[in-house]
């Protein structure tokens, strides 16, 4: 009986000490490598930005598709093509960043979310939440939905390949 109870006790002491670890923690950086999708529209969305910067509306026009519409929570209307492209020569102060891009590809269409920081003439930044829906078959801009978030986006850490 005693050495039935010394076993029990030898199994349950042994049930209770934790597994292991196999691998150690890595606690350095991570690298991130982009996906050929966040590659490819991360070019697409700069060359329109470019475009933008150098109030070039032929290359403008070739990014954004015939039935283009941009759409904000301010306007219940949506924004032309020729519209848009009026009103972002206007406001073109200085060539926006983009971070945190994020692409999504359904059924020939490409979702594409992504922050867009802009400098103001006071060197302070301003901030954009913007979704597009690109077409995959012609690398077309169809619809942009744009927001001014209420705060500040915080700025993720992001490896620099120092360290």
């Amino acid at each position: 009986m005693q050495c039935r109870f010394a076993w029990l006790v030898v199994i349950l002491v042994l049930l209770s000490i934790p597994p292991a670890q196999s691998q150690a923690q890595n606690t350095g950086p991570q690298t991130v490598m982009a996906t050929r999708t966040v590659t490819k529209y991360l070019a697409l969305e700069r060359g329109l930005l470019e475009a933008i910067a150098e109030q070039n509306s032929d290359a403008a026009n070739r990014i954004l598709g015939a039935g283009f519409e941009s759409r904000t929570p301010d306007n219940q209307e949506p924004v032309t093509r020729e519209d848009w492209i009026k009103s972002a020569f206007n406001h073109a102060q200085s060539r926006g960043q983009i971070r945190d891009l994020s692409a999504t590809e359904t059924d020939g269409m490409t979702l594409v979310s992504f922050v867009l920081e802009m400098k103001t003439g006071k060197n302070k930044a301003v901030s954009y939440f913007i979704i597009d829906a690109w077409q995959q078959s012609t690398d077309q801009l169809l619809v942009r939905y744009q927001v001014r978030p209420a705060h500040q986006p915080k700025n993720t850490e992001r490896p620099d390949g120092r360290e």
